[in-house]
């Protein structure tokens, strides 16, 4: 097979970008006071994609002879959001209510399991905002909220990062 030429490329269309996107809570945490999700989304710097993880795929040994059968696949993961902070600790103490809502180190208190979880959508984008493709997590909950990188004297920004663990996701086309 010969490489591709420019007028082949030329015939893909749009390509899609990694800066198009949305980030939403189709339903935030019951624990919690909900923030809104126009800030949220405004200040969501980065984040990774969820994706089904393969398991139990097995190799089948027949007198010397291998092949392979198919995995099942693990939908269950996590992911991590990044934010730019503002000097009104919006994500601070969005993530500080969610976090204490999940354990109050000074008691020992919890909210039930069902008031923690929630659901997020990541939405990508064509370079007109139409929406082109959905992932939802579901049974998402806070793994790891770090509210930002070193303190330091050099100029910078306070960037939070938000692990979320989620119980599954769905992906699908929106065109």
């Amino acid at each position: 097979m010969a490489k591709p030429s420019v007028d082949q490329l030329r015939t893909l269309g749009t390509i899609a970008t990694d800066f198009r996107w949305n980030m939403s809570f189709a339903t935030f945490p019951n624990a919690i006071t909900p923030p809104s999700n126009t800030e949220i989304n405004l200040r969501c710097t980065s984040s990774d994609i969820p994706h089904a993880t393969p398991e139990n795929g097995q190799k089948v040994t027949v007198r010397g002879l291998t092949i392979l059968e198919p995995a099942t696949f693990d939908y269950s993961g996590t992911i991590t959001f990044t934010f730019y902070e503002t000097v009104d600790n919006f994500m601070s103490l969005f993530m500080k209510s969610w976090r204490d809502a999940t354990w109050d180190s000074n008691t020992g208190v919890a909210s039930n399991k069902v008031d923690l979880q929630c659901t997020i959508n990541l939405t990508r984008l064509d370079n007109q905002d139409n929406q082109i493709w959905l992932y939802t997590l579901i049974g998402a909950q806070l793994a790891d909220p770090v509210f930002g990188d070193d303190l330091k004297s050099e100029k910078g920004m306070i960037l939070p990062k938000m692990s979320i663990k989620y119980d599954r996701f769905t992906d699908a086309s929106l065109i």
